[in-house]
């Protein structure tokens, strides 16, 4: 068993973080964990899968979108993307096609940036549950749902609840 703190506090001055006075091993957990999380959310990952990709990018200061991209298209779907303005720099720098918006909910840090995207890229598919009043939402989903990109099978998995109403699912 590690002295209260020590195995810990080591991280945190790896960190570059000096401490002034002993901590408990629990509160130096909970710091290590808040201090590599703020140095994780400012990275983008991509996650490759057969045939499509997932960017992962942060947004807002705690929360992240999504960008779903066809490997032969490079048609790209995004995912709650709260921000606009980096959405369409994720975009750019991939050189997609944003062709349509997946939105989860309707609350602000997912959904604030349907109606931006929306008039900015003519023809743009918004795509909501019906449980919620989504911004600038086209199409609304209640069940099985034909879904935006070539690479999903048709499926939406529709989970009613007061937090999240829908969940996008890729079946192959």
């Amino acid at each position: 068993m590690v002295a209260a703190g020590t195995g810990v506090s080591l991280g945190l001055r790896q960190l570059g973080y000096r401490l002034t006075a002993p901590v408990s091993n629990r509160r130096a957990q909970q710091a290590l964990w808040l201090l590599a999380r703020r140095s994780v959310h400012s990275d983008t990952t991509i996650h490759r899968h057969d045939g499509f990709r997932v960017h992962q990018f942060p947004i807002l200061s705690d929360n992240y979108s999504y960008l779903i991209v066809d490997e032969v298209t490079n048609e790209a779907v995004a995912v709650d993307p709260a921000d606009p303005d980096r959405t369409l720099a994720e975009v750019e720098d991939g050189d997609l096609s944003l062709t349509a918006i997946l939105c989860t909910h309707k609350h602000w840090d997912h959904a604030q940036g349907n109606e931006a995207l929306a008039a900015h890229i003519p023809g743009l598919r918004v795509v909501g549950p019906a449980l919620e009043d989504c911004p600038a939402v086209t199409e609304v989903v209640s069940g099985p749902y034909a879904a935006p990109l070539p690479i999903f099978e048709p499926g939406v998995a529709f989970f009613p609840s007061t937090l999240t109403p829908i969940s996008y699912v890729h079946r192959r």
